[in-house]
């Protein structure tokens, strides 16, 4: 078993090799909940929707910026345009 001291400001350090196993890091935050019985349990907070950027993988593709959008859109209509009259003589 691994103890903590309570400061007087009601602060507990965690110890080192608690935070190892459970794989804590800086910045973690943590839930606290407390059972019928008076035992207390604590585990990793959910984490911010920034924690799963890069999770899932995109296939096809790169994306693209809203200027080359709108530069295939340009092209894409003065083709047709192109063709369009070419029809018409």
């Amino acid at each position: 078993m691994t103890r903590a001291t309570i400061t007087s400001k009601g602060q507990v350090t965690l110890p080192k090799d608690l935070r190892e196993r459970m794989s804590w890091k800086t910045g973690d935050r943590l839930d606290f909940a407390l059972d019928a019985s008076g035992r207390v349990t604590v585990e990793l907070a959910g984490g911010d929707i920034r924690d799963v950027r890069g999770l899932l993988a995109r296939e096809g593709p790169p994306p693209v910026s809203v200027e080359e959008l709108n530069r295939g859109i340009e092209r894409h209509v003065v083709e047709k345009y192109l063709r369009g009259s070419k029809s018409k003589t």
